[in-house]
């Protein structure tokens, strides 16, 4: 009997609670436009995932219009970048292209540093700065073999022990351009900077050599990019 009255007690409440919000509804019936929907219509432009999330919602679909066209907007960026870092480089005859930059190895010819500097300008080149040795290195030994040759490139030291080595355009050379044991020059003595085409067990790199002694040239010039 209690649970009965309990019950009855319940269901009386809930149906004054019920009485009390229609009657409240009706008086706010000329405003009832400015009543907020439920469910929200955003819910309602909601599609039902597949499989076993059938009970979750995706995102309504113009959210999802903008995310694809946010994803559309980041790939051209992308491509856009992808086209700047691989970017199709022309070297003009007679360069060559090694790692995005043009060489010109003249093989004919034997000069001095400066002498060598005057003929790269010459082309409207200069002596080679390369910023990748051992790959210069590599391509110049597969097309001269087993020769011997010495190839001037464009940077040289202020003549002492412990000086400074300088690029024509003003960078320091770096440590790991040099081939091991180098520069082990005289004092005094003016060096330059050649790359050295040794035996097979000379590893690759640069080396100092005077600046008055002849050899061929390394010269470099500015790739044509598309």
């Amino acid at each position: 009997p209690s649970a009965t009255v309990i019950c009855g007690r319940n269901t009386d409440w809930l149906m004054m609670k019920a009485l009390l919000l229609l009657s409240m509804l009706a008086a706010l019936e000329p405003w009832s436009q400015a009543v907020p929907q439920w469910p929200p219509q955003a819910m309602l432009d909601f599609v039902p995932l597949s499989g076993e999330r059938n009970g979750i919602y995706s995102e309504p679909e113009d959210s999802l219009s903008s995310i694809v066209g946010a994803i559309n907007v980041n790939q051209l960026a992308i491509q856009k970048i992808l086209r700047t870092l691989k970017k199709d480089i022309i070297c003009p005859e007679p360069f060559f292209p090694i790692l995005g930059e043009c060489f010109y190895a003249e093989h004919n010819i034997n000069l001095n540093w400066e002498g060598s500097n005057k003929f790269c300008k010459a082309m409207g080149s200069q002596l080679a700065e390369p910023k990748h040795i051992e790959a210069v290195y590599s391509h110049l030994k597969s097309k001269r073999g087993d020769k011997k040759i010495l190839y001037w490139i464009g940077a040289r030291s202020d003549g002492d022990v412990n000086g400074t080595w300088t690029w024509n355009s003003g960078d320091s050379v770096t440590a790991n351009q040099w081939s091991p044991g180098q520069p082990n020059h005289q004092a005094g003595v003016p060096v330059c900077l050649d790359i050295w085409l040794g035996s097979e067990t000379e590893s690759p790199g640069t080396g100092d050599f005077g600046c008055d002694n002849k050899g061929h040239m390394l010269c470099e010039i500015e790739p044509i990019v598309l």
